[in-house]
């Protein structure tokens, strides 16, 4: 089967007491607007942009599969593979640009990453890791 990603419209019948702010939901409507399959754990290939380089982050597209998975603002495990040697780096996604991935300026100086230089990607959803294979 695998895995898919689902958009679904939802509407709430909600009765709200003003005084004391309980809610109550006395209707629920849910539909399946879009459907989609997901191919996790396949790598993607990306060449930095000079703009990346200098300031240091990866912008995947949107509408591609790390792009698509890749949580907004939260702190997500790089691990920089380069050779044999993995080094290691917690950093953030960006909080509103989808498939951005912040504070790569120190990982690309020690792994010797720079301006078309080309990287193999693939995020593991469940761990929350991004591994970025280094081929230069």
């Amino acid at each position: 089967m695998g895995k898919f990603k689902l958009s679904m419209n939802i509407a709430l019948d909600i009765i709200m007491d003003s005084e004391t702010g309980d809610v109550e939901v006395i209707g629920c409507a849910s539909k399946i607007s879009n459907t989609e399959k997901v191919v996790v754990n396949q790598w993607q290939r990306h060449i930095l942009t000079a703009g990346e380089s200098k300031y240091g982050y990866i912008k995947v597209s949107s509408k591609s599969t790390i792009g698509r998975l890749l949580p907004l603002g939260e702190a997500i495990k790089v691990k920089f593979i380069k050779n044999d040697a993995i080094d290691e780096r917690l950093l953030n996604s960006h909080k509103s640009i989808k498939g951005r991935l912040d504070g790569c300026t120190k990982p690309f100086a020690v792994n010797g990453i720079y301006s078309d230089t080309e990287l193999l990607m693939k995020y593991l959803v469940e761990d929350k890791i991004l591994e970025v294979k280094i081929d230069n």
